[in-house]
């Protein structure tokens, strides 16, 4: 997906009311004014930071950190208008689906569970790494599911990186370790459930990669090898007394063990007798392990066992004296040389594998075989996904496949499937999520999967989707847009003028006809009226006035005229008006507002005179303004740059990269005079100082609340730890409590704040409480005070 770096968007300001939350009040609508049937007796004046419980006679007044939950897109979204009851997105994206975050249970038919607990957040991560998803899971035996990962709240409730949803889809209360890193293997024995991933402490204690955790009393075991790499696999003897680990350490449990070793469950020592030794011409590791009777199945990258030639699948027999010594004659032999497995599962007489190989078994047979445990021939089973694979679980006749495919045996299947256990083709069962799949297992009667998705389902939508304002769901607005040469379109600037909406991009056919990155559609149908100013080169910014469409981007020529980056064009036939300004840089955004068209971008000169970046005409006559807030730039910049504008009253909101304002300090967000250009008071101290990090991209004002809503990539503003989002004091600057935390990382690129909710859009997983995925919505609470709203 396209991430861009200066996105347009135009603060909208609306009337802000008041709210109030009932512990035992339901959410009824999430995107508009929302009410509540409730009587209350007194309001009393504590205001709790949003997000926590609000007693009944609280009078609780802003946005709650958590957002409502909606559809969102499968990528970027980079600008968001509202027009009546519709919510209308632009960006990067193909499919829009509704919210499930990163784990769902769905049935065996495909359908989704409802009332299933959100995992969200981005969980600590040892090893560097902090993309939130779900890395494993298994059945607790009694419907409900323990889960790893790396995430920190689970239903709203704090968990880190793992957690036991228990049947009722309640998060179990007494099961809560804190985990410093992912987990990526789960296995149960009795009460006691081994952690296994890139850790380094457990609850606050040393344990490397490994643990042992008894689930009924909720502390860690002293099962605690410690392995010096990263543990991948963990299968458990029948009879509790043996744990077999397979991964990419070296050492364990005090002993050179190259990725295998079996561990007594009692204490975690290393197992003298089971003497499996694994070698590779490059780096040995072991990705899966699968136990049947006695014998031990072993997936992963290597070359050797035990001295006997074994690429990448091999089986030892397990017990006694010989234990792990005896390699057995299973080699399915898979080709090319460099092939690796990275999940095995055995059902019966079968071995199914999956990973990356052409042929195995004496057959062709493309990342996924069923294998004879007899002779390691291949059976017919032949599904040839189209990608890999991560994971595998076999049901009676039927074989649970995830990974990051599009197409599975025969069929069109996204990230998990079903496959006929013979056969290999693909069954009716089709969730659909919108990104790769991690883990799953399976019940009698479920399946629950993990990854990186963050939507089950939906609906097609290419780069331009409307939603509807009361429930979040998509409407049939539809206008597919789509980029040149197959490729995706891009969505960066919507306007709306009546009933018109005005798109910029990258883009060559949209709302049915040819429209090369600059279009005009209806409203109501999405269909593409006359208006074709045909811009050669994309389209990033726009703004709107009674006669005129301002554009700015990459062109070349747009109307029918050569106009660089910067062009206004008729509202009656799109051609460009005769004003030709001259600037030597690029426009990111534009803003009309009063008698004045304010440009931002990256610029040195506009019309051969100095202007840093920001400059303003006469909307009227095109003249160029003596107007200059004369931007500075931060240390490590030549240059300045305005990425976002935002107007209110005779305050306009800057935000960008830039250290000052005629001379006065403000790190990349400030408030300047319209009429001198002078900085206000509202100074939110953003620190540091390089491009990619603490920079402004978004701006949306609430001027009921006296509120600055800014969003970018930053991770402190106003005096306080606040992850891409915040809101800020009109006064000064300074943050309010408001604190959805996008942990996760990403970056905010547009703000729409419109009949009390604030709209988001950007490339981000997450927030604390929430698993929102590039868009995310929070809205506020009306006040009933015996039945009357309360203004």
């Amino acid at each position: 997906m396209y991430f861009r770096n200066s996105p347009a968007l135009l603060g909208i300001r609306c009337r802000k009311k008041y709210a109030l939350s009932f512990a035992a009040m339901t959410l009824a609508l999430f995107f508009g004014a929302t009410s509540f049937a409730a009587t209350i007796s007194a309001a009393a004046s504590a205001i709790p930071h949003p997000g926590t419980p609000i007693r009944p006679d609280v009078l609780y007044n802003g946005l709650p950190d958590t957002p409502l939950r909606t559809y969102v897109p499968d990528g970027v979204v980079n600008a968001i208008q509202r027009v009546g009851d519709t919510v209308y997105i632009g960006g990067q994206f193909t499919r829009i689906g509704p919210r499930t975050g990163p784990g769902v249970e769905v049935a065996l038919d495909g359908s989704v569970t409802a009332g299933l607990p959100e995992i969200s957040g981005s969980g600590p991560s040892s090893s560097g790494g902090s993309v939130t998803g779900l890395r494993s899971v298994i059945s607790d035996g009694a419907g409900g599911w323990y889960i790893g990962g790396l995430f920190t709240h689970v239903g709203g409730v704090p968990r880190t990186n793992a957690a036991h949803i228990l049947a009722d889809h309640t998060v179990d209360p007494n099961f809560f370790p804190v985990l410093n890193g992912s987990v990526t293997s789960l296995a149960l024995h009795g009460v006691i459930l081994y952690m296994a991933g890139q850790f380094t402490l457990v609850d606050g204690s040393p344990y490397s990669n490994i643990a042992g955790y008894h689930t009924l009393y909720g502390f860690a075991t002293s099962f605690n090898p410690y392995a010096n790499g990263a543990v991948k696999s963990i299968a458990v003897s029948s009879d509790g007394l043996t744990v077999y680990v397979g991964g990419s350490f070296t050492t364990i449990g005090g002993q050179a063990r190259s990725g295998l070793a079996a561990l007594k469950a009692s204490n975690g020592q290393v197992i003298p007798t089971f003497s499996t030794v694994l070698t590779s011409s490059g780096n040995t590791s072991v990705s899966s392990l699968a136990i049947a009777g006695s014998t031990l199945y072993i997936g992963g990258s290597f070359d050797n066992v035990n001295g006997l030639p074994r690429l990448s699948l091999a089986a030892v027999t397990l017990g006694g004296a010989t234990d792990g010594n005896v390699v057995v004659g299973f080699d399915p032999q898979p080709t090319p040389s460099y092939a690796s497995m990275d999940s095995v599962a055995i059902s019966g007489s079968v071995v199914y594998a999956a990973g990356t190989f052409d042929t195995i078994g004496g057959q062709a047979r493309h990342n996924l075989a069923g294998l004879n445990m007899a002779d390691a021939s291949a059976t017919n089973f032949d599904p040839s996904p189209q990608a890999n694979l991560n994971a595998l679980a076999v049901s009676g006749s039927t074989v649970y496949v995830a990974g990051g495919f599009t197409s599975i045996g025969g069929q069109s299947r996204n990230y998990i499937a079903a496959l006929d256990a013979t056969s290999g083709a693909a069954t009716a069962f089709n969730p659909n999520p919108d990104s790769s799949v991690m883990a799953l297992a399976v019940t009698d009667t479920a399946v629950y999967f993990g990854g990186l998705f963050n939507a089950i389902g939906g609906v097609s939508r290419s780069g331009l989707a409307a939603l509807h304002a009361s429930d979040g769901t998509p409407t049939t607005w539809d206008p597919n847009p789509q980029g040149p040469n197959g490729n995706y379109a891009l969505i960066q600037a919507l306007q709306v003028s009546g009933s018109v909406m005005y798109v910029g991009g990258t883009f060559v056919t949209v709302g049915g006809q040819p429209r090369q990155n600059i279009a005009a559609l209806d409203l109501a149908t999405g269909v593409a009226n006359s208006w074709n100013p045909a811009a050669q080169g994309g389209v990033q910014a726009l703004a709107v006035s009674a006669n005129l469409v301002y554009a700015a981007g990459y062109f070349n020529n747009i109307g029918g005229q050569p106009r660089l980056a910067l062009a206004a064009l008729n509202v009656g036939d799109g051609t460009a008006t005769s004003w030709t300004p001259s600037l030597d840089g690029a426009v990111n955004v534009l803003l009309i507002s009063g008698n004045s068209l304010y440009v931002g971008g990256t610029y040195s000169q506009m019309n051969g005179i100095t202007r840093h970046s920001l400059a303003a005409f006469d909307a009227t006559t095109g003249a160029l303004s003596d107007w200059d807030p004369q931007l500075s730039p931060i240390p490590s910049e030549a240059t300045p740059f305005i990425n976002v504008l935002a107007a209110s009253g005779t305050t306009l909101y800057a935000g960008g990269g830039f250290g000052a304002v005629q001379g006065v300090i403000r790190n990349n967000i400030a408030g300047i005079n319209t009429s001198t250009g002078t900085p206000t008071p509202f100074d939110a101290a953003i620190p540091g100082d390089g491009t990619e990090k603490n920079v402004v991209n978004s701006i949306a004002v609430d001027d009921a609340d006296a509120l600055v809503y800014a969003g970018g990539n930053f991770t402190r503003i106003g005096g306080q730890s606040r992850n891409l989002l915040a809101a800020l004091n009109v006064a000064d600057g300074s943050a309010t409590n408001f604190n959805p935390d996008f942990a996760g990382g990403g970056t905010v690129y547009a703000l729409l704040f419109n009949t009390g909710s604030l709209y988001v859009g950007g490339s981000f997983a997450t927030t604390a409480l929430a698993p929102t995925a590039d868009f995310a919505a929070f809205g506020k609470d009306v006040i009933f005070h015996n039945g009357f709203e309360i203004p």
